[in-house]
């Protein structure tokens, strides 16, 4: 800064300030939101259950951690998940939840799960669309975090598997760019059929009609940048209630996008309608450039 001042003259100090630092304290944010989420997560839960009772679904058929609850399935289908299935889901349970109140919540890819059903409920307030995390199974073994379901008109419309970013990162690692796109080709290559979700429900006309294994679903990467995921959940009320934050919707736009974009690809390599996705996305884009 090249100033030159007289005897007398007033210096105005503002002007030596340094700007301030885009910089964010990631473990800071980090803490705080798993404290926001936790302390809220019985009315966030409720929320959601809620939507399904509406529906005459079974009142567990959402757990109290926002996920498809296999428990109801055994008790509906007379032993439809065997001994050996049950030991193995209470295993992944284990890794799922409980470990959460330990390393896990701390990873990031973990902790966009929580924003994320938390993030696209806001969004999806007064619509016909809900998300919830997929069972422990379905999770581990078929490589579904999370299902949109519009409970209108019984569409499970998108199975996700989340992925978090950096996209400064990766363009100094192409490996990492890499790393994104072997997703979508391993869909493309193994899941040619579409997902498969062993633990889902039937929906008709906004009515729960049976628990259901169901396939052929449309799958798609849910592409979360590090820096947008940082400023939203520095910015967030953590309320499935609360109205979106500029920080929320800018990292929701950023998602639509990358749904777009791989929608693309994918609707042409699988043999899978993704008419729903693209629905989904008209929806997004409505609703989030009305917001801003």
């Amino acid at each position: 800064m090249d100033m030159k001042y007289k005897p007398g003259d007033i210096i105005d100090l503002s002007k030596f300030n340094k700007p301030k630092s885009e910089a964010l304290n990631r473990k800071t944010i980090r803490e705080n939101a798993i404290e926001q989420i936790n302390l809220i997560k019985k009315k966030n839960i409720k929320y959601i259950q809620s939507l399904f009772i509406k529906t005459n679904a079974p009142d567990s058929f959402i757990d109290n951690n926002g996920a498809i609850n296999s428990e109801i399935f055994k008790k509906s289908n007379g032993g439809y998940i065997s001994d050996e299935n049950v030991n193995y889901e209470k295993k992944a349970v284990f890794t799922r939840n409980e470990q959460s109140f330990h390393k896990n919540e701390r990873k990031d890819g973990f902790l966009a799960e929580k924003v994320m059903l938390i993030l696209l409920n806001k969004l999806f307030k007064n619509s016909d669309f809900v998300i919830v995390d997929s069972n422990s199974h379905d999770d581990h073994e078929n490589g579904i975090d999370q299902v949109i379901i519009n409970i209108r008109t019984g569409e499970t419309i998108c199975a996700l598997d989340d992925f978090v970013s950096n996209d400064e990162l990766i363009k100094n690692r192409p490996e990492k760019e890499k790393y994104y796109y072997n997703k979508i080709e391993r869909f493309i290559n193994k899941k040619t059929n579409g997902a498969q979700l062993k633990y889902g429900a039937v929906f008709e006309n906004g009515k729960f009609q049976k628990l259901s294994k169901l396939e052929k679903l449309p799958i798609a990467v849910l592409r979360v940048e590090r820096d947008l995921f940082y400023k939203a959940m520095r910015d967030m009320d953590f309320s499935i209630e609360s109205e979106l934050d500029v920080s929320e919707i800018r990292l929701l736009k950023y998602i639509s996008y990358s749904l777009e974009e791989q929608i693309s690809n994918l609707s042409e390599n699988m043999n899978v309608s993704y008419d729903s996705v693209y629905n989904l996305i008209d929806f997004f884009n409505k609703k989030l450039y009305r917001n801003i």
